[in-house]
């Protein structure tokens, strides 16, 4: 099973498409351009950005987000290169040398890329930028890898080798969740005005599909009366 979903479908701003691919998966993307939203002063006329995909194989679950810095052609050449990939192997470093994406030569566009490979309730991951790994329990919220960032084009593949790996762990009953910074910077490029762990965790007890609604509505409306929805999101909930 793939489920690929890219920015360019979803052009009205603000409107939250969910989805359940497969038990236990839930998968959230908003996607357009909101003229009064201040990342539009950076990025110009680019807009429906991000994109996610899930790829259910045998035992092995793939998951992964992007957001493109400008445009759609890095994030959804990408993924859609991702997609193609006959067989998910058991380590996401192999998962990305396997795709062979359309390099877009002369195009702007880079993008956060967060891969990772589930096998039960443990698997690895390979992180580009500032998109989150975070395992959610209902004491804690735990990212598990290291944001920077570093942005990538799919017309360079040697950089596709150098991602930080990171490990994955969920408890019994915990949530894994990745998602592109229109979550964690919701207030545009204010972390700590935006939706946080403590919004993570106080959300712990819904299934999948109903912690993607009700994280992107607490995204897209704001948290402790700032504002929110400056950004696109892109989300995928496991429950493992």
């Amino acid at each position: 099973m793939v489920h690929l979903r890219l920015g360019r479908d979803h052009g009205r701003f603000g409107q939250v498409t969910l989805e359940a691919p497969a038990p236990g998966v839930a998968t959230a993307l908003t996607a357009g351009a909101d003229p009064l939203s201040p990342s539009m002063g950076s990025k110009g006329e680019f807009s429906n950005e991000d994109a996610l995909l899930v790829v259910v194989d045998g035992g092995r679950l793939g998951l992964a987000v992007a957001d493109a810095h400008f445009g759609v052609e890095a994030s959804h050449a990408l993924l859609t290169a991702l997609a193609a990939v006959p067989t998910l192997p058991a380590d996401p470093g192999a998962w990305l040398a396997a795709a062979t994406p359309e390099p877009h030569l002369g195009s702007p566009s880079e993008t956060t890329l967060l891969v990772v490979i589930m096998e039960g309730s443990h698997g690895r991951g390979v992180g580009f930028g500032d998109s989150s790994c975070v395992v959610v329990t209902p004491d804690a919220a735990t990212w598990q890898n290291r944001r920077d960032r570093r942005y990538v084009h799919p017309g360079r593949p040697d950089e596709l080798a150098t991602g930080r790996p990171f490990e994955v762990a969920v408890p019994p009953g915990g949530l894994l969740l990745l998602f592109t910074d229109g979550i964690d910077e919701c207030h545009y490029g204010r972390p700590r005005t935006s939706v946080g762990a403590d919004d993570l965790v106080e959300l712990h007890g819904a299934d999948p599909l109903l912690y993607a609604r009700r994280l992107t509505a607490r995204a897209l409306n704001g948290v402790r009366g700032h504002p929110g929805g400056q950004d696109n999101i892109a989300l995928v909930v496991v429950r493992p």
